[in-house]
């Protein structure tokens, strides 16, 4: 029996998001036998996507520009990432292992906009079928991560009894020791759901929300309802900001046009920003604003102002290009990370790693791609992908590393530059292709 190219790619599109999707469950079984186990986020990153890419040029595909733009934006950001190498290697501030260790993590999102590239290759109903299939199964893992969120939670007590250890130091390690990030806050167990540390699982059911207008109407606000619950037992309280953003978009859209509704909640995500900006890269004016002792702001804005205050303070920082590639950060496991400043935010990743230059660049790239889907939205594509991408860079820079924090960024960018590709049908299938994706509007 003949497999169709279309049909492998879904079947080991929707393998890569299994996997990705249970990564937690991955990760402890890699622990308990063998490491090697977890290359398969490399297999599925970057040869996966050759591999299609190959069977796709069979067929003789028409290259359109989106893909192009793609494949270029994405070799742009290799090529910056070995620039940046090759200026720690002339600093004398190189480690070769950690170099190697630190560009793989950022390969897996490189690799995201790669095999993107690759499926605009198909035609336009196939992507159609493509992306419904995908975010279909993302909302059901999604569910299944929420609900285990919420078992976590309420059953913490018993999860404690069953591994023997109190919330405290012994918890972490123990955690360690199986590749998880076991974190408590006032007793209370950080929900992680299916993946490996409670922020990877706020990240992910935040898009899971966005997603929220590709589910049925009948099931729409139960949904809603479980995701939200499932970030707020993560405890992560900047994804329990950007929830509530998202949420602000879908209360005003009832009551006012899209265009102002867009237009509202990205000037309070802009505001919001600003004051995180502010407040965390400045240590005088935390000072002036939290002139006393504070648990929420020590925990959540000092600890990162401290960190940034630390790079900085480096012997071998430069303004331009930071104080070395990989020289900071805790990527190489087992290594001796104890000389080494957290890079938590992409803020502090990216002033470390590439200085005030890289800083610039990411803005520079984000503000240009935000434009671009803010003028999209406008002329008829989905604002839940223009509203992810604003919400979460704007939330997260000074707070959260998605970059490099598994699964982070990888099928959010597939799903939004799939979705991007479909958002008008193109040349003689325009008629067919619109019932097409009508029917998959409907559906969910």
């Amino acid at each position: 029996m003949r497999v169709s190219t279309k049909s492998l790619v879904v079947f080991l599109l929707l393998m890569y998001m299994t996997l990705l999707s249970l990564n937690g469950i991955v990760t402890v079984v890699a622990y308990m036998s063998t490491r090697a186990l977890l290359l398969y986020k490399d297999f599925f990153a970057m040869a996966v996507p050759v591999f299609v890419l190959i069977l796709l040029f069979a067929r003789n595909p028409r290259v359109s520009a989106q893909c192009r733009s793609i494949l270029i934006l994405f070799l742009s950001m290799v090529v910056f990432s070995l620039v940046f190498i090759l200026l720690s290697m002339l600093s004398g501030r190189f480690d070769f292992f950690r170099a190697i260790v630190q560009f793989r993590l950022e390969l897996l999102t490189f690799g995201s906009f790669f095999f993107a590239a690759v499926l605009l290759l198909f035609e336009y109903d196939e992507r159609v079928e493509i992306v419904t299939k995908v975010i279909k199964y993302y909302i059901i893992f999604a569910v299944l991560n929420a609900l285990f969120a919420v078992a976590e939670s309420s059953l913490a007590g018993l999860l404690y009894a069953v591994i023997g250890f109190d919330p405290g130091p012994q918890l972490t390690q123990f955690g360690k020791e199986y590749g998880l990030l076991l974190r408590t806050i006032q007793g209370q167990l950080r929900a992680f759901g299916l993946l490996t540390g409670p922020f990877s699982l706020s990240e992910y059911l935040f898009f899971a929300l966005v997603l929220a207008p590709f589910v049925s109407a009948k099931h729409r606000k139960k949904y809603i309802l479980l995701i939200v619950v499932g970030i707020a037992f993560s405890t992560s309280k900047t994804a329990i900001i950007m929830a509530l953003l998202y949420i602000m978009f879908l209360i005003s859209r009832r009551f006012f046009s899209q265009r102002f509704s867009l237009n509202i909640v990205t000037m309070v995500t802009m505001v919001l920003s600003l004051f995180f900006y502010v407040t965390t890269t400045n240590y005088s004016i935390y000072e002036m604003i939290f002139p006393k002792e504070n648990a929420y702001a020590e925990n959540s804005i000092l600890l990162r102002t401290v960190n940034i205050e630390a790079v900085r303070a480096d012997s071998g920082y430069s303004p331009f290009i930071g104080a070395g590639y990989a020289v900071n950060g805790n990527a190489v496991v087992g290594d001796d990370n104890t000389n080494s400043i957290p890079l938590d935010s992409m803020y502090i990743y990216m002033l470390s790693n590439y200085g005030n230059l890289g800083i610039i660049f990411l803005v520079i790239v984000a503000s240009l791609i935000l434009g671009i889907l803010y003028q999209r939205t406008r002329r008829g594509l989905n604002p839940s992908v223009y509203l992810y991408w604003m919400i979460s860079l704007s939330m997260n820079f000074v707070y959260n590393n998605p970059l490099t924090n598994y699964p982070g960024y990888i099928f959010p960018i597939i799903i939004s530059i799939l979705l991007l590709s479909v958002r008008k049908p193109e040349g003689s299938v325009a008629k067919r292709s619109e019932k097409t994706l009508g029917r998959v509007h409907l559906s969910h």
